[in-house]
């Protein structure tokens, strides 16, 4: 689960907008996921 930061299944998020860094150097999978992984992971721990 989350707090062991650990694989989930059956879980869906619906990003609805997204502003994106013009350069394309700052916008690689690199700099985008872990940042997207910690931003849900703190959805799911606050969601009610």
């Amino acid at each position: 689960g989350v707090l062991s930061e650990e694989n989930m299944r059956a879980v869906r998020f619906n990003i609805y907008d997204v502003t994106l860094h013009s350069d394309a150097i700052h916008r690689g999978g690199g700099q985008i996921i872990p940042t997207t992984r910690r931003c849900l992971y703190a959805c799911i721990l606050t969601a009610q």
